[in-house]
């Protein structure tokens, strides 16, 4: 009698595995340097979504309920309401394809002067995005309960998500900067999330009397961080935990000739009436700003760089043309792939391991034998490796 396998829990012991053997834990000889390994998250909608089951999945949260705006906020967004009234839409619900369409129209109006019509122009046009990025912003938040920092720049634990910081709290020890180089094992954060799930983490690791945004490498030099420049510190090669969100994020705003970070409360922060910098979809989205043209470069040497990519809640899209391109820079050659390895964690209420396999070698083909599927979700993945004993503890 043969026993059927569990692709689930291969997938959590060879995880656990190469964690062991990278980590500057392990037992060496004395004076001997441990190499540098990179290991870099890539983070979609289903991380967030295993945080917290408020994220919307898919393109729910990209409707916009014209009779609601109208009713309880037309002052807030005047230019919002008179652009898709331009465009044929003045009362009830706009659907998500409806919404691409009209924000594709306003994009290309934006690019091209002689395509504005006889009342737009530049300046109406850059209030309507504002506004745009202030409606979806808003609805996010409001349906996440999305947390800010305290006045010690610290964010509340939430015991509900345990799992989740106990899981990263093992994977970011396992680097040390003793021997005055880095040794172990780099943890690497690429996002194509806008909220702050990862600095929370980040934060309940670091847990001392430095704000958590001192440690991590955002692809850019803030001016300012929660107001203060004084832990805006220039990062060097040792322990620093680089994290580059590739649709921008919530805490990031356009600041004089760069951008600064404020996780504070909107009515703390200066940029409380400013719209973030984040890109969302559309019929062709344009990452050509100053700060998407920052951090692709970050982000496509990191993943050239990385050892162990492990992509979670990530269901590689084809809208998203341009961050699948950047997803193949992992392995660019079939000789990249021969030391590199893959692990893919999603859900699947099937358990189907092919599913989730087929999806992702449409972008690393190259990998069918290094790549590595989990059908039960982050949660359950974080819950499972957590109850593994390290190698070097037993």
């Amino acid at each position: 009698m043969t026993t059927k396998r569990n692709h689930n829990s291969e997938c959590v012991i060879k995880f656990r595995q190469i964690i062991d053997a990278f980590s500057y834990n392990q037992p060496v000889e004395d004076g001997k340097v441990l190499p540098l390994w990179n290991l870099t998250f890539f983070l979609g909608a289903g991380f967030s979504y295993a945080w917290d089951k408020r994220y919307p999945l898919g393109t729910k949260l990209f409707e916009i309920d014209l009779d609601d705006i109208i009713y309880y906020h037309s002052e807030e967004y005047e230019y919002l309401l008179a652009f898709c009234k331009y465009c044929g839409f003045s009362r009830g619900l706009i659907s998500y394809n409806q919404y691409t369409s009209i924000y594709y129209r306003l994009q290309l109006m934006r690019r091209h002067d002689f395509l504005q019509g006889r009342f737009w122009d530049k300046f109406g046009l850059e209030r309507v995005e504002q506004e745009f990025r202030l409606y979806f912003v808003r609805k996010l938040k409001k349906k996440t309960e999305y947390q800010y920092v305290d006045e010690k720049q610290k964010f509340a634990y939430l015991k509900k998500n345990y799992c989740f910081y106990t899981f990263f709290d093992q994977i970011l020890s396992q680097l040390t900067g003793d021997s005055g180089v880095p040794e172990g094992i780099r943890t690497n954060f690429l996002t194509t999330n806008y909220d702050n799930i990862i600095e929370r983490i980040i934060d309940f690791h670091i847990s001392d009397i430095l704000p958590f945004y001192y440690y991590s490498y955002r692809g850019f030099t803030p001016n300012y961080a929660n107001g203060s420049n004084l832990c805006v510190s220039p990062h060097d090669n040792q322990l620093v935990f680089p994290l580059l969100k590739l649709n921008g994020g919530f805490e990031i705003f356009k600041d004089a000739d760069c951008f600064s970070l404020d996780y504070r409360n909107d009515e703390v922060s200066k940029f409380k009436k400013c719209a973030p910098e984040v890109i969302f979809p559309c019929q062709e989205q344009g990452y050509d700003t100053d700060y998407f043209k920052t951090i692709f470069p970050k982000a496509n040497r990191i993943l050239q760089e990385t050892n162990v990519l492990v992509v979670v809640g990530y269901a590689f899209p084809k809208e998203d043309g341009l961050i699948r391109f950047l997803l193949k820079q992992f392995a660019e050659s079939l000789r990249d792939s021969k030391d590199k390895i893959i692990f893919y964690i999603d859900y699947d209420r099937y358990g189907r391991e092919n599913e989730l396999k087929d999806r992702a070698l449409q972008i690393f083909p190259e990998f069918k034998s290094r790549l590595f599927v989990y059908t039960k979700g982050f949660t359950s993945f974080a819950k499972s490796f957590n109850k593994l004993k390290a190698s070097y503890e037993i």
